[in-house]
């Protein structure tokens, strides 16, 4: 299991559910996820692997995400051949979207009311609308390509890096780690291009009280307005202070109490007091 376990709580038996993808036997996976009892460690539900012809070389490293659609408490998890829309306490499919994307899928997919927008390596990003039976696509275009880290959506509006579809499928980590791309906008309705920055490292992101907090991959912490007239910086500072230590920052950053804290790869953890 290479994504993050989501747990949730039973709709009806009130007990909470770790979710995600499990390798299944012959090198295939549980097509739209397994879950665990969390008390007890039990298989709650789990889904049937793919045909034969799957052609997916890798897992999934996106995680679940959860949402309520028509009073039902679902989760979508993006796996590596289909997006599925499942309802947490059976496992049962509510709807799904086969991508066949030959890559792993990386970046979480992001939702809202029924609306889905997935991105991966080897596909252009496209939003859904996953809230009946039959997914149907809303807009799919080149604008926000992000191949890596997970997008945000804030006030009707996604922001994330933009990666070069057509280069990042074969970048190594060092060599990622040295690319420059710009953060964008658009519109989450629409797909419409709002804006670029200049050229930064790869960025995670995470957001509150209007303003994106972005991590660079090199550590360079960045605080800006989530606006969609343009990038707007309003502080920036370097989280280990010019130190020689491992750079490689892949983790969103968590804002708890004022408090901004950072993880690198070599396991660092690095707290930033922003609350004067």
């Amino acid at each position: 299991m290479n994504e993050s376990i989501l747990v949730l709580e039973a709709s009806l038996e009130e007990q909470a559910v770790p979710m995600g993808m499990e390798p299944a036997e012959g090198s295939r996976q549980n097509r739209s996820g397994i879950a665990l009892d969390k008390a007890t460690g039990e298989t709650a539900w789990t889904s049937p692997g793919d045909s034969a012809n799957w052609s997916a070389r890798y897992g999934s490293y996106a995680s679940p995400v959860p949402c309520d659609v028509d009073g039902i408490r679902c989760a979508v998890l993006f796996g590596p051949v289909a997006v599925n829309l499942v309802e947490v306490a059976s496992g049962r499919v509510l709807c799904s979207f086969v991508h066949q994307d030959n890559m792993h899928p990386m970046a979480d997919p992001v939702v809202s009311a029924g609306h889905v927008f997935v991105c991966s390596p080897d596909f252009f990003p496209l939003l859904l609308d996953m809230a009946s039976a039959e997914p149907l696509r809303l807009w799919q275009n080149d604008r926000l390509q992000t191949g890596m880290t997970s997008p945000l959506l804030v006030r009707g509006f996604l922001y994330g890096c933009h990666y070069d579809g057509q280069s990042f499928p074969n970048l190594g980590w060092g060599e990622l780690q040295r690319a420059k791309m710009p953060l964008r906008c658009v519109e989450w309705e629409t797909g419409k291009f709002m804006w670029e920055s200049e050229p930064m490292s790869s960025a995670t992101l995470t957001a509150s009280d209007g303003k994106l907090i972005l991590l660079e991959s090199n550590g360079t912490l960045r605080i800006a307005e989530a606006s969609p007239e343009g990038y707007r910086e309003i502080s920036s500072a370097d989280v280990l202070a010019g130190e020689k230590r491992p750079r490689r920052f892949v983790t969103a950053p968590v804002l708890c109490r004022g408090r901004i804290y950072c993880r690198d790869f070599a396991g660092d953890l690095i707290c930033v007091d922003v609350s004067k």
